[in-house]
């Protein structure tokens, strides 16, 4: 009998882990990032919420800086680098440290506690769910 370990993919879904934080909802993460009026981000909430991401997510997109938003229910955020571009000579610490000072040079991350390790999935739908 074979056992599958490590996260198991089909059509419908793909997998991820980053190391990194999660905001509660677009408009807490949106609050949270810095240079708001140059980004020209705003919460609005008659615009959908996922559209106003857009500006912050092609910079962070540059920077290798990977965002998940649940555009399914509950509508957090999750933001991080994902664990495979940890470089093997450098410790879980020092990955954490270096992925923390990247994310701050956008947003402010003192509200959302200790950095951590996200692993779940994106659904077809947009769902996010996390192991």
């Amino acid at each position: 009998m074979k056992i599958r370990l490590g996260f198991v993919s089909n059509s419908s879904t793909s997998s991820f882990c980053i190391v990194g934080f999660r905001f509660d909802s677009i408009k807490t993460f949106i609050e949270s990032c810095k240079n708001k009026k140059e980004l020209g981000l705003k919460f609005d909430s008659k615009e959908p919420q996922y559209e106003q991401l857009e500006p912050i997510r092609n910079i962070l997109d540059k920077k290798d800086i990977a965002t998940y938003v649940d555009d399914y229910d509950d509508q957090f955020v999750l933001i991080g680098k994902n664990i495979t571009d940890m470089k093997d000579s450098e410790t879980l610490g020092e990955f954490k440290s270096k992925v923390q000072k990247d994310i701050e040079e956008f947003v402010d991350t003192d509200k959302e506690g200790l950095i951590k390790i996200f692993c779940g999935y994106v659904g077809m739908g947009g769902e996010i769910g996390l192991d």
